[in-house]
């Protein structure tokens, strides 16, 4: 059982770690942009699965635009998540696989995700 995440993200920063307005301050220039990340591993834990990610350092496109670093200390696709699970938890799979609770399977060759930034405000 579980949840497969049918739409998919990668967290730039939560309203946890940001006030809204500092989010739009750092981030808010970027809404609509067209990026590619890089998928470099999966990492399979029993509640929880995610895809490991680069994010560029500028946008794509025809005037590429800076990227501020990310707030998320563990870039990353939360892919599915276990019955009583939270997607939330995908935070903590590289500590997990440190501690032999989840299997990391690097890709050989990282592979390009393209998908445009935008924005949940609350």
């Amino acid at each position: 059982g579980g949840t497969f995440v049918e739409k998919t993200h990668v967290t730039m920063a939560h309203f946890s770690q940001l006030s809204q307005q500092k989010f739009r301050d750092t981030y808010g220039h970027l809404d609509g942009s067209s990026v590619s990340v890089s998928v470099t591993d999966l990492i399979i834990g029993e509640t929880v699965s995610a895809f490991s990610v680069i994010v560029p350092k500028k946008t794509d496109g025809e005037t590429p635009l800076d990227i501020p670093p990310l707030q998320n200390a563990y870039s990353h696709i939360t892919i599915w998540f276990g019955k009583g699970e939270s997607a939330a938890r995908s935070n903590d799979l590289p500590t997990m696989v440190e501690r032999g609770e989840a299997k990391r399977v690097m890709l050989e060759e990282g592979v390009q995700v393209s998908g445009k930034i935008g924005y949940w405000f609350i």
